[in-house]
């Protein structure tokens, strides 16, 4: 069974855009890091995204899928 996991954000980001402690949110980036290299494919929405990932996280196996709303959203 392979692990593919879908990055559309980083959750630490999240928490430290909202002024979470900052401790936290440094455990945040190591859990999510760590958890990270678990995964065996990794799906990202932008080419700067898969820089990072590859880059920061040292992850490979990492392919852009844009996100694109749908019609009705104008």
């Amino acid at each position: 069974m392979k692990l593919i996991i879908d990055w559309h954000n980083y959750g630490y980001s999240i928490l430290k855009v909202n002024r979470v402690n900052k401790v936290l949110v440094f455990m945040a980036k190591l859990y999510e890091m760590w958890l990270g290299r678990c995964g065996d494919y990794h799906l990202c929405v932008s080419k700067a995204m898969q820089k990072d990932l590859m880059n920061k996280f040292r992850l490979k196996n990492v392919s852009v899928v844009y996100d694109k709303a749908t019609k009705k959203f104008k």
